[in-house]
C-alpha cells in the first residue's frame, strides 16, 4: 500500500507497508495565498485519515498591503466625518445660530489657571490680591520704570521669591485638578437673573 499527498505544489510520499502515517514537517518555498489545495492519491488502502496543521507567517508584502488599506480606510472615514461636520456648521450658520470657532480646551485651561491662582492666593493669606509678592519686601521692579529704563532687581529677595514661586508651582499636581461649577442658585440672589 502507499500513496501521495499534494499540499499546494509540494509532493509528500506515503511509504509502503506502514501501519501508521508518519509525521511530516515541511516548509514551503513558495508563497501560498488565500487557500491551500490538498490532493491525496492512494492505492491498496482500505481506510485512512490524516490531520493537516498549517502555521502561517505574514509576508512583508501582505503587511504593507494591509497597512495601505487600513490607512486609506482611516482617511476615508476622516474625510466623511469632516464633510458631515462642515455641512452641519453650514446648516447652523444658515439658520442663524452663532458658531464660535475655538478650541473648548482653551477655555478649560483659562479656568484652571484662574482657579490655580486663587488657590495659591488663599494658601498665602486668604486674599485674591495678585500682589502677594509684597510679603517678600519686593517690588521686583521699579514701578516708575519705562520701556527704556526697565530692569528687574536681581538680589536675594528676588531669589527667595523665585524659589517660592517654583515651590508653589511644583509642590502641587495642578495638572490633576478636579473641580465642579455649581448652579446659579448658590450665588447672590440679586445675580440670579443674569446668571440664569
Amino acid at each position: 500500500m502507499g500513496g501521495v499527498i499534494y499540499i499546494g505544489t509540494k509532493r509528500i510520499g506515503i511509504p509502503n507497508k506502514t501501519n501508521e502515517m508518519p509525521i511530516f514537517a515541511s516548509n514551503f518555498d513558495t508563497e501560498i495565498k488565500n487557500e491551500v489545495k490538498i490532493t491525496m492519491t492512494t492505492w491498496d488502502i482500505a481506510t485512512y485519515n490524516f490531520n493537516l496543521i498549517i502555521k502561517c507567517k505574514l509576508t512583508d508584502g501582505a503587511k504593507e498591503e494591509w497597512q495601505k488599506k487600513t490607512f486609506e480606510a482611516i482617511l476615508k472615514g476622516y474625510y466623511n466625518q469632516l464633510a458631515e461636520y462642515n455641512q452641519s456648521i453650514a446648516e447652523a450658520k444658515a439658520s442663524g445660530i452663532q458658531i464660535i470657532d475655538s478650541n473648548p480646551l482653551f477655555y478649560r485651561q483659562i479656568e484652571q489657571n484662574v482657579l490655580r491662582q486663587n488657590c495659591i492666593s488663599y494658601l498665602l493669606d486668604h486674599s485674591t490680591n495678585p500682589n502677594n509678592y509684597k510679603q517678600f519686601g519686593l517690588p521686583m521692579y521699579d514701578t516708575n520704570a519705562t520701556f527704556t529704563n526697565f530692569q528687574v532687581n536681581l538680589d536675594k529677595k528676588m531669589d527667595d521669591y523665585g524659589s517660592f514661586a517654583k515651590f508653589m508651582e511644583q509642590a502641587f499636581e495642578w495638572n490633576l485638578m478636579s473641580y465642579n461649577f455649581y448652579p446659579y442658585y448658590w450665588a447672590n440672589k440679586d445675580e440670579w437673573k443674569d446668571l440664569y
